[in-house]
């Protein structure tokens, strides 16, 4: 009350405007001390990126009329609006995206802008609708010590992140929400628990969380993990991946029953500059026996990016456990080997195999069979299958290869420039011939409609693979849908070259009648 004295000793205002005076600066002395309560976004506006008008920084975006302070917990609980951040906001205590509606909400961190949590959690939910979290490059967020980063809902929830992501709390991914890592440097600093959490504990569902990383930087404490719950996807296409470097259970495979998915670690091509994780562990039987272990191999001189293990993992820690499923990016590729190294660790085991060994090692194997390298360190490799060779094709005397319709196969190319694009002309019989075209586009393979006896030409390029080796397999596309007959197809620079010359013979034997 002493400050108050002196202001009223001093004043030189009339007695009752002083008093109007003290009574304001005591109620905005109440206010201050007062923690604020959740203050909401209102501006509905789905336009997306955000624009100027939908900035954070506006205070009349946000229920009261002003712009939440660091003692503040705000949310959007509206059915549309996005906001921007494009400059530092730092002192926010939690923050909550959610909704019932139908309409979209989220939050786009724009290069230059800056998010810091000094406490509490950042949730994206969504009941209904879609919720979306956005760093771009340039852009950083940063959650306070043992804070945690939450996206779950109703499969509605996105996280895409191209800038900066540190976290010292957990990630969690659930309930068919979507983390994608296209860029930047994501870090959890985590060094007991889990970092990452994907999945959801005992389900029985499939598609409960999902991890992509397509490029920048993942990384753990050397003590850090990542714990992978049924249901739950992590998928690495791009970038680096380092977690848990010192930790025999940086991959763990937790939380299984007898009737649920189990998790999935998948390695899409050859894109990933490393994929590094200090050990494996299976939680229990079930995780052991429900893990699945994923490779699609492209068209990329690299073709697949190893799984690297440090250490032997944990108690359980055994690799040759689970389902192991290698396809094709497209369905198709062109390879100058046929043999892949899938995982590399210090002991690989020998004497157990997959659950789903079947379709790798016996006489009823498909595409690929499967086998151990032991050295310093084991490699689990897989090879072109012998019994699905489907013969030699000849460039320098092409003859159309004919055979029965094949689900999976590969043919020898002989005689071909291995300096210039090629095309091969295929027969595809059953199935829905959409499914396989849709799957090459997805996978970035030159395709066009073919002709006559041919319902897809391929273009494929071996100075980028290296290949002679041409591999199909239409499994996972097209259960129904198989390749009957391969030809060569001159290219249309070829056809063209074949074209003009026809016309100057014409045009020649024109003038000599002439």
């Amino acid at each position: 009350m002493e400050p108050i004295a002196r202001i009223t000793m001093k004043s030189h205002l009339p007695p009752s405007m002083t008093l109007k005076l003290l009574t304001r600066i005591i109620g905005l002395l109440a206010l201050a001390a007062v923690p604020a309560s959740a203050q909401s976004w209102t501006n509905t506006s789905a336009t997306y990126p955000p624009e100027a008008s939908q900035n954070w920084n506006i205070g009349t975006n946000w229920s009261g009329g002003s712009v939440p302070s660091g003692v503040t917990s705000p949310t959007m609980t509206v059915n549309n609006g996005f906001a921007l951040i494009n400059s530092a906001v730092p002192n926010v205590s939690g923050f909550t995206i959610n909704g019932t509606g139908s309409g979209s909400r989220g939050l786009y961190i724009d290069n230059g802008g800056s998010l810091t949590f000094t406490g509490g959690d950042l949730i994206v939910g969504s009941t209904a609708g879609t919720g979306s979290l956005t760093v771009a490059s340039g852009g950083s967020l940063t959650l306070a010590p043992n804070r945690h980063l939450y996206l779950g809902g109703a499969g509605n929830v996105s996280l895409t992140t191209a800038g900066e992501l540190s976290i010292s709390g957990f990630a969690q991914v659930d309930n068919q929400d979507t983390l994608n890592i296209t860029g930047g440097n994501f870090t959890s600093t985590r060094t007991t628990n889990a970092a990452f959490l994907i999945g959801t504990t005992g389900s029985a569902g499939t598609n409960l969380g999902t991890v992509v990383q397509s490029g920048g930087n993942l990384t753990t404490a050397s003590t850090g993990f990542l714990d992978l719950k049924p249901g739950g996807t992590f998928e690495i296409s791009g970038g680096t991946t380092n977690i848990g470097s010192a930790s025999s259970l940086a991959l763990a495979f937790n939380s299984a029953n007898a009737t649920s998915s189990g998790g999935t670690l998948r390695v899409v091509g050859g894109g990933s500059q490393g994929i590094n994780f200090g050990g494996l562990r299976y939680i229990s039987t079930s995780d052991a026996d429900k893990a699945t272990w994923g490779f699609t191999l492209d068209n990329s001189a690299t073709h697949i990016t190893k799984v690297n293990l440090i250490t032997n993992g944990n108690a359980g820690g055994n690799v040759r456990r689970g389902t192991l499923d290698v396809g094709l990016s497209g369905g198709v590729l062109l390879t100058g080997g046929s043999s892949f190294v899938l995982i590399e660790g210090p002991d690989i085991l020998t004497g157990t195999n997959f659950l789903n060994a079947a379709d790798y090692t016996t006489g009823t194997a498909k595409l690929w069979v499967q086998s151990i390298t032991n050295s310093t360190r084991d490699t689990l490799n897989v090879a072109l299958n012998s019994a699905a060779d489907k013969g030699n094709l000849d460039f320098s005397a092409p003859i159309a290869l004919s055979f029965a319709s094949a689900a999976y196969g590969y043919i020898d190319l002989l005689n071909t420039n291995l300096s210039q694009p090629f095309t091969l002309g295929l027969d595809i019989s059953g199935g829905t011939l959409s499914n396989f075209t849709a799957a090459l586009t997805a996978a970035g393979v030159t395709w066009a409609a073919g002709s006559g006896s041919y319902e897809v030409y391929l273009t494929l390029n071996p100075s980028t693979s290296g290949g002679t080796n041409f591999a199909w397999d239409l499994q996972d596309i097209d259960g129904a849908m198989g390749i009957s007959g391969i030809a060569v197809i001159p290219e249309p620079s070829t056809w063209m070259l074949l074209a003009g010359s026809l016309t100057i013979v014409m045009v020649f034997r024109r003038r000599r009648s002439a």
